[in-house]
């Protein structure tokens, strides 16, 4: 069978596959991410996620001195 063709398993096993990611996700805490990481996480300059930050497009919190971003709202604010 090729690639290209997809059978009844394949699209069973795709929907299950993409429960469990959905089942995760829920159960999964909120990570934190320094500059840093949205940065890598992103592949997005530090200064566009500094100024989306200053300008209120990304929301962090600066709490003991640094600034950490919830990856919800890094992929809210990329998702639009």
């Amino acid at each position: 069978m090729k690639n290209s063709q997809s059978t009844p398993s394949t699209y069973r096993t795709n929907e299950i596959l993409s429960e469990l990611l959905t089942t995760i996700k829920k159960d999964k805490a909120d990570e934190w991410f320094t500059i840093t990481e949205v940065v890598r996480y992103t592949k997005l300059s530090e200064a566009t996620i500094r100024r989306y930050i200053q300008r209120g497009n990304l929301k962090a919190s600066k709490q003991a001195g640094r600034i950490l971003v919830k990856r919800s709202k890094v992929d809210e604010w990329l998702n639009g």
